[in-house]
């Protein structure tokens, strides 16, 4: 009677080592499936809509590059849509204005260039005295945009002049900027989506 109970708890044991085994191949060869993620899911709302400012973006090659002449004060008087949600202001530009190339004449009053990359640019126009900002994003960070040559190009001229630092510099030198419409955030710790237009990328510059 002892050889059969041990042989009977030989093949229980052996069997449900055979069933460990087999459960612990089906976890590994079949992983649990985690659900498609959405974009609302995948990342945080991008206040900055980076891909827009280096014209990265979807839209980027429906900008109409011929410049349209303008002032700050027209510029800064144009509103976004009212139904504007983060989700869409990353994703899309906003028709006809970030879809235009605009050119204003005035007066470059400061450059600096921004931890990010940019040259920031602040610019008054010649109409009166509104002001306004244009920034010129690292050509580096734009080589897949439609719009790089220009950018390129653009950062080179005002580098040659100005060889921007990360100190300001003041300046008073008659300038005419060229840039694509830009709706920007109120403020990086805002809520809302603001109306401070801005153009961004500057595509084109000239000096006096």
């Amino acid at each position: 009677m002892t050889r059969p109970l041990i042989v009977g708890s030989l093949l229980a044991a052996l069997c449900m080592g055979v069933g460990s085994r087999s459960a612990g191949q089906a976890t590994t060869s079949n992983p649990p499936r985690t659900p498609p993620a959405t974009g609302r899911a995948q990342t945080a709302p991008d206040k900055t809509r980076i891909a827009i400012r280096h014209g990265l973006d979807r839209d980027a090659s429906k900008v109409n590059r011929t410049p349209k002449d303008t002032t700050w004060a027209a510029l800064l008087a144009v509103t976004h849509p009212d139904d504007v949600t983060t989700e869409t202001a990353q994703q899309s530009r906003f028709r006809p204005f970030e879809t235009t190339t605009w050119r204003i004449r005035g007066t470059l009053t400061s450059i600096i260039l921004r931890a990010d990359g940019d040259f920031f640019l602040t610019v008054t126009d010649a109409q009166g005295p509104s002001s306004g900002v244009v920034e010129v994003p690292d050509p580096s960070l734009c080589t897949a945009s439609p719009l790089h040559a220009l950018i390129q190009r653009t950062r080179e001229l005002l580098d040659r002049k100005y060889h921007p630092t990360t100190t300001k510099q003041t300046v008073n030198d008659p300038i005419t900027v060229v840039g694509v419409g830009f709706f920007g955030w109120e403020n990086p710790g805002s809520s809302g989506f603001g109306n401070t237009s801005r153009l961004m990328p500057g595509i084109g510059v000239e000096f006096k």
